[in-house]
């Protein structure tokens, strides 16, 4: 090997070097923050509060995402 060439080191972070791969992994870091968000927010309104079944009935019926 010559001293010319150059060794090339791979890390965890080399693949967000590539601009389309750091958009998409980006998006996907930011949907899940607002899945994540959009749990805790249902949960919390489970807990909070007294019992109403018919709102029970809506947070259980919805999946996340929707």
């Amino acid at each position: 090997m010559s001293t010319k060439t150059r060794r090339w080191r791979a890390s965890a972070w080399s693949p967000l070097t590539a601009r389309v791969f750091r958009a998409l992994w980006i998006a996907q870091l930011v949907s899940n923050v607002g899945s994540w968000m959009q749990t805790v927010g249902a949960q919390w309104l489970l807990i909070s509060g007294g019992r109403h079944p018919a709102r029970d009935a809506d947070v259980h019926r919805r999946p996340v995402g929707d």
